[in-house]
């Protein structure tokens, strides 16, 4: 993976008490659950995570980093549902600290990430699923070159309604994601 120019990404491979505190922080933080898990799903207890990480050092079909800023954890990117046969992943992000949500250091993750999909690991296309209010991630998705093939109108699970937008990008689009969208 290429050097980024203000972040780190590390791959997350197995339990750790210290990384795994950290995502217990963000997991119950439900300001952020309702944008990244609105339909449930996440662990959200010690034990969960716990098992959840362990489980990522059995797995090919998942690639999770945790995203470092200033050398301390503040998010998490990665490649879901891996199917190698088909070239394609599911795509997911979120920036664990509120504080510093905005200063475009998941734009940055994630163009880190899809350099690794297509280069490093030879995937075709990658999509992932967002709440199409989320304007600054959907903002941040187009920069990046993926373009919107679906959208829904759904209810999480508080029975909250939500505007769900699938997005794709293929590794034959014109390469925007490699541009130095910082500025």
């Amino acid at each position: 993976m290429s050097q980024l120019p203000r972040i780190k990404l590390i791959p997350l491979i197995g339990y750790e008490p210290a990384i795994a505190q950290v995502y217990y922080g963000w997991f119950n933080d439900e300001t952020l659950v309702s944008q990244i898990a609105p339909f449930g799903g996440l662990p959200r207890t010690v034990a969960e995570i716990k098992e959840w990480l362990e489980s990522l050092t059995t797995t090919s079909l998942e690639k999770r980093f945790t995203i470092y800023f200033e050398d301390r954890p503040v998010g998490d990117v990665g490649l879901t549902s891996i199917d190698y046969p088909r070239e394609e992943a599911g795509v997911s992000i979120f920036i664990g600290e509120a504080n510093l949500r905005g200063m475009r250091l998941g734009t940055e993750a994630l163009r880190g990430l899809i350099e690794y999909a297509f280069g490093e690991i030879n995937l075709e296309r990658l999509y992932l699923g967002t709440d199409g209010g989320n304007i600054p991630a959907v903002k941040s998705y187009i920069k990046l070159g993926f373009t919107e093939i679906a959208s829904a109108e759904l209810t999480d699970d508080t029975g909250q309604p939500r505007h769900e937008i699938l997005m794709e990008l293929w590794n034959t689009e014109p390469m925007r994601w490699k541009l130095d969208t910082t500025s």
